[in-house]
């Protein structure tokens, strides 16, 4: 009997480390190398899904702090394809996001469009590029397409917010909501004004 107390005690225990863990996901202050024989050994870790996720994670929050962007972008792409739990995808998702410097909104075209909708993915020939400038990863966030890098905080009207799996995206122009996919792209909508319909949406993170 207290085997058994004991052993549940210990697994709450680490799912609560666990959810703070993921809580606590980051960019990186600075880029340091790691060693090369560590790097393969945390990499055999981060895709391995026999090895617990909590210890994937901790694997990952050192390979995603090297000075080198080949390394950080591999170590996220072997987490995201071993990932199963929504907080260890929400991990991956964050330091994918703080690490790059700009992406592309990829619309494409569907019959459900209205006038305005057609009208902007004629504009934008199906192409909304986003520039990503201060970030804020205590709260999830990265100001893109802004003025206000000075800003100490979050913009309101053009940002991407980090919510677990999903991005909630306003860029000035309109808004939209993509989740993460399998394969390293957000797929969701985008609406470009208020009396627009959703645009059907992509991003690829890699």
């Amino acid at each position: 009997m207290l085997h058994h107390l004991l052993g549940k005690g210990i697994a709450a225990l680490v799912l609560v480390g666990f959810m703070a863990f993921a809580g606590e996901a980051r960019a990186c202050q600075s880029f340091a190398r790691v060693d090369n024989a560590q790097v393969m050994a945390l990499m055999a870790q981060v895709k391995d899904p026999k090895i617990p996720e909590l210890e994937r994670g901790l694997a990952l929050e050192t390979l995603v702090c090297d000075d080198r962007p080949y390394v950080r972008e591999q170590a996220t792409r072997d987490a995201l394809s071993a990932a199963s739990s929504p907080m260890l995808r929400s991990i991956v998702l964050t330091h994918i996001i703080h690490d790059l410097k700009s992406v592309n909104l990829e619309l494409q075209d569907s019959p459900q469009l209205n006038e305005p909708s057609k009208n902007f993915l004629r504009e934008t020939k199906g192409i909304v590029p986003l520039r990503f400038d201060r970030r804020f990863p205590d709260v999830g966030c990265v100001n893109v397409n802004s003025d206000y890098n000075i800003s100490k905080e979050c913009t309101d009207d053009q940002r991407i917010l980090i919510r677990g799996t999903k991005i909630n995206l306003k860029n000035g122009r309109g808004d939209g909501v993509l989740e993460l996919t399998d394969g390293g792209e957000l797929i969701g909508y985008y609406r470009p004004r208020s009396d627009a319909s959703p645009i059907p949406a992509r991003i690829n993170l890699f």
